[in-house]
């Protein structure tokens, strides 16, 4: 019966995944309930479809708020915000995280472990955006104080990591991510967000405490993780190209300005292999300042302005540069 019931959801993501993202309305005729909608959103966010995800859940919100349900709005809420965190689109997740932790704090009979993730949630939200200030006022709300305090269960050690991170308490917050980051390793499943939402986190910490064996051990690690996995037939990931930029980084700031370039080089050519558009490059730059890289996203603004410089305004694989008035702004 389940399977029956899933049917239109699965018939829906084919035709999606074989057309625009105008041709999943139509195929939503078949009227699926919110649990299938939450399936299939949850499915494509797992895959990386992050514009089906966007829909599918979108859906499944509609479909709670019409019931007026506030568990599964609340549920919804969490994973609209976790697509949005997963496409680097902050200040959404946080919109969406703090409806669905307002309606949380006030629901009865709601799974404890849903509360604590959608505050956890908004909290890296409002620490990717620098808003402190948020962070505190949202530990010491009311609502929190008598509802997300209060586990049955352990949190994950990402979850616990993450608060030692947060609290820039490094000694406790560098072995649970290093722990954290093993067990998804196991999983062998690299390209999940959150194995570089360790890696993120850890890189920090090791660059802000001049760890350079560290650092460069766990980006090689990472490097190789993803090596492995495309060797299996998966494509050589973005999260590859961002690991060449924190290596790069990492050269840089030990005075190996030859060897940075050369790491950084390799980042951009990821880019241009999986024919990414130069306007993803300005994203990341714009994410790296929000998130306190600032001297590295600097240093890759002028490197990638003198190599954009000398090269042919379109390449073999599609990439069109910028002019270099559009790079000057």
């Amino acid at each position: 019966m389940f399977h029956r019931r899933l049917l239109p959801v699965l018939i829906a993501a084919v035709i999606y995944s074989a057309a625009s993202l105008g041709c999943l309305r139509p195929a939503l005729a078949f009227a699926p309930t919110w649990a299938e909608l939450m399936t299939a959103g949850r499915h494509a966010h797992v895959t990386g479809n992050f514009d089906a995800a966007k829909e599918y859940l979108k859906a499944a919100l509609k479909q709670a708020q019409s019931e007026n349900n506030d568990a599964m709005q609340a549920q919804s809420y969490l994973w609209l915000g976790r697509v949005y965190e997963s496409t680097n689109q902050w200040d959404f997740a946080e919109q969406m995280l703090s409806k669905g932790n307002l309606i949380g704090v006030k629901a009865k009979a709601l799974d404890p472990e849903i509360l604590i993730a959608l505050r956890h949630e908004l909290e890296n939200a409002l620490h990717k955006q620098g808003k402190v200030d948020a962070i505190h006022t949202l530990r010491r709300s009311q609502g929190n104080l008598e509802n997300q305090y209060h586990r049955s269960v352990k949190p994950s050690l990402l979850v616990r990591g993450r608060e030692f991170f947060a609290d820039k308490n490094f000694k406790k917050a560098e072995p649970t991510l290093r722990k954290a980051l093993d067990s998804y390793r196991e999983a062998n499943d690299t390209e999940i967000p959150q194995t570089m939402m360790c890696i993120d986190m850890l890189y920090q910490i090791y660059r802000d405490q001049r760890e350079w064996v560290k650092a460069d051990g766990l980006i090689e690690q990472g490097l190789a993780d993803l090596k492995r996995r495309r060797a299996a037939g998966s494509e050589y990931s973005l999260k590859a190209a961002n690991l060449r930029f924190y290596k790069s980084a990492i050269l840089d700031m030990q005075g190996r300005s030859k060897d940075a370039a050369l790491e950084a080089d390799k980042g951009f050519a990821i880019y241009k292999n999986l024919k990414k558009e130069p306007h993803a490059i300005q994203l990341l730059f714009a994410k790296w300042d929000m998130t306190g890289k600032v001297k590295e996203s600097a240093r890759l603004r002028e490197h990638y302005a003198k190599i954009a410089a000398v090269l042919p305004k379109e390449q073999k694989s599609g990439w069109i540069e910028y002019p270099e008035e559009e790079l000057k702004k």
